[in-house]
């Protein structure tokens, strides 16, 4: 069970990942889809990362249960985005590597600028397993929780273009069974709407519309 911030308002997006020992069916509470599920194998030294994303809505509360079939050792995180688009999954790729100390995704393409560039990493490696992303450049490190083996990552940044944004090159403190998964989240955009006479009347963005 994950806690969210109390004050965490409509049209919020979640995005979860779940990193698992082995592999397993994941699924998150009401209202969660999967965005991706890659693994490395199906073995106990093998790796598998769920990426599930949610626009948060009435009633959502401030916990969120996700659930797996793998008795195996896991480990989950969530982060929640203000300011992008409740259809906010703009692109996503996924890359696995065995017996490797380092992680890629082919390259994304993001169809607007402002995206945020979302970097979801998934080990079983040992502990403390990941030490870097050098691409996409810029991405700040926002989680890295573990527990025995498995060691899951998160980083994000903002893609200031439009167009490729490359993809995800990450490096682990030991060679183990990685997965690799970017995504970027396109921004909420406000719409202006204007009288004959260049009056603005009206606006719309991130689900909501305003008269004036």
């Amino acid at each position: 069970t994950l806690g969210l911030p109390v004050t965490t308002p409509f049209n919020d997006q979640v995005i979860v990942s779940v990193v698992l020992q082995g592999s397993g069916t994941v699924t998150g509470a009401a209202g969660y889809s999967v965005v991706t599920s890659t693994a490395t194998g199906s073995g106990s030294s093998d790796a598998q990362t769920v990426v599930l994303a949610h626009t948060v809505a009435a009633g959502d509360g401030t916990t969120l249960t996700v659930t797996a079939t793998a008795s195996s050792p896991k480990v989950a995180t969530a982060l929640v985005y203000r300011g992008v688009s409740t259809a906010a999954i703009d692109a996503y790729a996924a890359g696995s590597a065995t017996g490797s100390a380092s992680v890629g995704t082919p390259s994304i393409s993001t169809s607007v600028s402002g995206d945020h560039l979302v970097a979801l990493l998934g080990a079983n490696a040992g502990p403390s397993s990941w030490k870097s992303v050098s691409s996409p450049s810029g991405l700040k490190a926002e989680a890295s929780p573990s527990v025995g083996p498995v060691a899951a990552a998160a980083y994000d940044g903002v893609s200031l273009s439009t167009g490729a944004a490359g993809g995800l090159y990450a490096t682990a403190a030991s060679s183990g069974n990685l997965v690799g998964v970017l995504v970027a989240l396109r921004p909420a955009i406000t719409s202006y709407s204007y009288d004959s006479q260049g009056n603005q009347i009206g606006s719309s963005g991130s689900g909501v519309t305003t008269t004036m």
